[in-house]
């Protein structure tokens, strides 16, 4: 269940600043989002759903799951190594 719309990067960039945290976003990929976590002795985070990541990769680029996933692990998960770098979640499946 979807409790709010997908956020803008304005959005993301508004809670960041009233955390008054830095925390990353990676750059096309702000209507992922699914909130915040705080990282203990690291501050707060933010969280990407990295399923909904794969499949707008594939939309975008025209490319097959194996092609996104690689994309998805190197330029997008892969991307960060600095302070507030995102997290992402692997929902787990229910079969």
């Amino acid at each position: 269940m979807r409790l709010f719309e997908s956020p803008t990067r304005a959005q993301l960039d508004e809670i960041a600043n009233g955390l008054e945290a830095e925390m990353l976003i990676p750059d096309g990929f702000e209507g992922c989002c699914l909130g915040y976590v705080e990282v203990l002795n690291d501050g707060p985070r933010f969280v990407f759903d990295a399923e909904a990541i794969i499949l707008q990769i594939q939309q975008e680029t025209g490319g097959d799951e194996l092609d996104a996933v690689e994309y998805f692990e190197f330029n997008v998960a892969g991307a960060h190594f600095s302070h507030g770098e995102p997290l992402y979640l692997w929902r787990i499946d229910e079969t």
